[in-house]
């Protein structure tokens, strides 16, 4: 397979609207996770966590998590770059009278 088809068939998969608001939703909800948790953390114990304490707490699943999030914010880049190339400007041009 050429490298041209899987970017063909890879912007196909991106560019439907039903993956973009499945992109949307998952970020979103990654993102409100976060915060949930970073904030509770502080209502609790008044200051945020960090990475060294994650580690401490989460162990070897930590990595699994990064992994996850690492994914996460490829697809959301993957979706903004097919955006911008598959965003063709159309120009009218109007039919010549003879």
């Amino acid at each position: 397979m050429a490298i041209n088809e899987i970017f063909s068939k890879a912007s196909n998969a991106f560019s439907s609207p039903l993956a973009t608001r499945l992109m949307i939703s998952v970020a979103a909800i990654w993102f409100g996770a976060s915060l949930l948790s970073q904030a509770l953390y502080m209502g609790f114990y008044g200051k945020p966590y960090d990475s060294l304490l994650l580690l401490e707490i989460m162990g070897p699943f930590y990595a699994l998590i990064i992994v996850i999030e690492l994914l996460i914010w490829a697809m959301i880049g993957l979706m903004l770059v097919n955006k911008f190339l598959t965003n063709k400007v159309d120009v009218f041009v109007p039919p010549a009278v003879s």
